[in-house]
């Protein structure tokens, strides 16, 4: 149960929307390709981990709870090849609720690749941004779906747009509720 319960907040954190906009604009004539899984056995993580291997600019990823070793690896790895990766992180999820060290072990390992961390004490939302592209998601415990849209993605004739923050700048959060 506590691994469903792990890999369930993996998805959460990490797969429910990933947006992930390939070099080169796509034709206005091509659909967007999108894939979705369900975890903890639909391929969610998979999905997760090729998403990221085909990151070319940027991973921001701001995580409740962040343990799954697959993910490290595949964030250090993007890391390596060049993609610009910073990772937030919630301070009771993995620091004072982490009771069985995995958190810490996986912040060290980014960390000591030299992926910049920082922590949080309020955290209330999932968000993934790939390569400037935004999505986000709100916990639902009921289900954890990964999505990826692949080639441009666009509403109201817009492309959805991440600015680049300074990832250990401090930011107030406000905490309604």
């Amino acid at each position: 149960m506590k691994k469903q319960i792990s890999w369930g907040v993996l998805v959460a954190w990490l797969c429910c929307c990933v947006v992930l906009a390939l070099a080169g604009h796509a034709q206005a004539e091509t659909a967007p390709t999108v894939e979705v899984a369900f975890s903890p056995d639909g391929g969610a993580e998979s999905l997760v981990l090729c998403t990221i291997g085909q990151a070319h600019q940027s991973i921001r990823v701001l995580a409740y709870s962040f343990t799954a070793p697959a993910v490290t690896r595949a964030l250090i790895t993007a890391k390596r090849r060049g993609v610009d990766v910073a990772v937030t992180v919630d301070a009771r999820s993995n620091f004072e609720e982490d009771r069985s060290g995995r958190a810490r072990a996986a912040l060290s390992a980014l960390a000591y690749a030299g992926i910049p961390i920082r922590v949080v004490s309020i955290f209330p939302a999932q968000l993934v941004a790939i390569d400037f592209y935004l999505s986000m998601h709100h916990y639902a415990p009921h289900a954890f779906p990964a999505l990826s849209v692949w080639f441009d993605v666009h509403r109201l004739g817009r492309r959805y747009h991440v600015p680049v923050v300074d990832p250990l700048q401090k930011i107030d959060i406000p905490h309604h509720g």
